[in-house]
């Protein structure tokens, strides 16, 4: 039996290198007082990123000529951060300042994943199959109770099953083949654009902002050759 553990401390920041570039817009439609006009443009302003303290365990072991393997990742929470200063990040249009709009920012909340595997040897064969999950982190919640707003960002919760299969023929060329199966499910999600019942006040769209359900499917297939030049 094995053990394996892995730390990882916060991010430390350098304000030397911590720059980037911001753009961002709101469409307006003209004639309507209800939208805004804006474009705006930064150029390496001073900008903060923290990260999550990580807590990574795993573990593998033999029985009955299978190697199990499995991990425990643990994500920290990070309190909610202006991602830029907000003195720097000016928000205007059309001669208005737009600052209620908010600054970039980010919170976490602490996430815990998990992973199993199992690889079982036949002959010239491996079988393998794994599960593993890949949860979201962005605290929205927390955000909404500031003015801040996070830039794009997925809010997936993620599971990942994959089975595969590598052959080795005369201990130097290895084929593997596996397939990847990912879903994900978010049962309030927020419409961003609705186009059911559309009404010429809301420029033909549908009410803004109504939750939904929303399910994510991806299927992978990776394959894989390796040859082994010199054997010791």
């Amino acid at each position: 039996m094995n053990f394996g553990l892995s730390l990882t401390s916060p991010r430390i920041g350098i304000s030397i290198v911590r720059s980037r570039i911001a753009r961002s817009g709101v469409l307006a439609v003209p004639g309507n007082p209800d939208t805004l006009s804006i474009s705006t443009t930064y150029d390496k302003i001073t900008s903060t990123y923290k990260s999550p303290l990580i807590l990574d365990l795993g573990v593998s072991l033999k029985l009955l000529n299978t190697q199990f393997s499995g991990r425990v990742a643990y994500h920290s929470m990070v309190n909610a951060y202006a991602m830029v200063d907000s003195t720097e990040y000016v928000t205007e249009g059309s001669g208005r300042d737009y600052g209620f709009l908010g600054t970039p920012g980010m919170a976490n909340q602490s996430v815990l994943n998990i992973g199993l595997a199992a690889q079982r040897d036949i002959n010239e064969f491996s079988l393998m199959a794994a599960f593993r999950t890949d949860f979201n982190y962005l605290d929205q919640d927390t955000l909404e109770k500031t003015n801040l707003f996070s830039t794009g960002f997925s809010t997936w919760n993620l599971y990942h099953l994959t089975f595969g299969a590598t052959w080795v023929f005369q201990d130097k060329l290895g084929i593997t083949m596996a397939f990847e199966y990912v879903y994900g499910r978010n049962p309030s999600d927020v419409m961003r654009t609705n186009l059911t019942e559309p009404s010429l006040e809301n420029n033909l769209y549908g009410p803004d902002g109504l939750p939904t359900t929303a399910n994510y499917y991806n299927l992978n297939i990776s394959i894989g050759i390796t040859y082994i030049f010199v054997s010791e």
